[in-house]
């Protein structure tokens, strides 16, 4: 679980804010981008994106900044250089709420030279296998690793499993290592793909839900709740 940050009376003043002011209960996933896939014509595949959910605070009023990881390209040219890092997804606000944050997935080895896997969220596959969770996170935000990039569920073999979550309502597999695409999954690259790019996900009691956003997000209702997804960077105002 995260530490929340804190601030004292006066500097929740110079932000806008009083000291007895309401606070927000909200859940969040945050999902980085996986890493980006080596060469064609022979290597690994990437890690995951770093995959964290936890139950966060804000004050009533407080600005969420969102930022997102776009997808990661694969490695250009034929056969023999691994691939690149994915980028970190994270939330921070302007008063209490401190940075939350996901790491990006680590780039696949190739064939040649540059067999080795990056580190990462999950570690790119390779010879030798990169290393996960890159942030030191407990728990960790994904895995070693292997034959080929590691996941949120486990580490690589030929790509390691992801990771379920029923934030928005319905459980979604994220943060494979591997399998590459366009969802904003945060799955790694396999030989040759991109990775994918990462998500953030606001869950928020709708009686608390102000409507305030920017970025474009997609807004839905489950329940009680209203769910903001993110594929992009933005904000929700709490």
């Amino acid at each position: 679980m995260p530490i929340l940050g804190s601030i004292g009376a006066g500097a929740a003043r110079g932000l806008g804010f009083t000291s007895g002011a309401a606070k927000v209960s909200f859940e969040v996933l945050v999902i980085g981008g996986g890493g980006g896939g080596p060469q064609p014509g022979g290597g690994r595949s990437a890690g995951a994106g770093g995959f964290r959910n936890a139950t966060l605070e804000a004050l009533k009023g407080e600005v969420i900044t969102v930022s997102v990881a776009g997808t990661t390209p694969a490695r250009p040219g034929s056969g023999r250089y691994g691939g690149f890092n994915g980028g970190g997804s994270n939330v921070e606000g302007d008063g209490i709420l401190s940075r939350y944050a996901s790491t990006g997935g680590g780039g696949a080895g190739g064939a040649g030279s540059e067999s080795f896997g990056k580190p990462g969220g999950s570690g790119g596959g390779g010879s030798p296998p990169g290393l996960g969770n890159q942030g030191g996170y407990t728990p960790p935000e994904g895995n070693d690793g292997g034959g080929g990039g590691g996941g949120a569920g486990a580490p690589g073999a030929s790509g390691g499993t992801g990771a379920s979550n029923d934030i928005t309502g319905t459980p979604v597999t994220y943060a494979a290592g591997g399998t590459g695409g366009s969802s904003g999954l945060g799955n790694g690259g396999g030989n040759g793909q991109d990775g994918d790019s990462g998500r953030v996900i606001i869950r928020v009691a709708t009686a608390d839900y102000s409507s305030t956003t920017t970025g474009s997000p997609a807004v839905s209702t489950d329940g009680d709740f209203t769910v903001i997804q993110w594929t992009g960077s933005g904000s929700y105002t709490a």
